[in-house]
């Protein structure tokens, strides 16, 4: 009896440390400086960085009303899996990665070096 007790405590904790492994190397290639080319006039352009656990944003955007300007726009995404990223905010949209290509608002993007 106490050794199954034992046994089922290593493959608990083999399965926690398997699943936590896993985890922490989802969506690490969307951290780098992202460009737009769905608009070549006025390009927006993403720098995205990774810290425990959360992906930061920080999306420069053109908008033409008012001033005709870049605004800067902060964001925080979490991963789903290696290829999708879901943005913290009230629409909770998500961005998606295939082929090198950044799907996230309408456009497209391409990493920087």
């Amino acid at each position: 009896m106490q050794y199954r007790k034992a046994g089922m405590a290593r493959m608990v904790l083999l399965a926690l440390a398997l699943l936590l492994t896993g985890c922490k190397d989802k969506g690490k290639a969307f951290v780098g400086h992202w460009v737009e080319i769905t608009n070549n006039e006025h390009p927006t352009d993403m720098k995205i960085t990774y810290d425990n656990g959360v992906f930061h944003i920080d999306k420069n955007e053109y908008y033409a009303l008012g001033l005709a300007d870049y605004k800067l726009k902060k964001l925080e995404a979490t991963a789903k899996s290696d290829n999708v990223l879901t943005v913290m905010d009230r629409f909770g949209k998500t961005m998606r990665l295939n082929d090198g290509v950044i799907s996230f608002d309408n456009a497209e993007f391409k990493k920087q070096d």
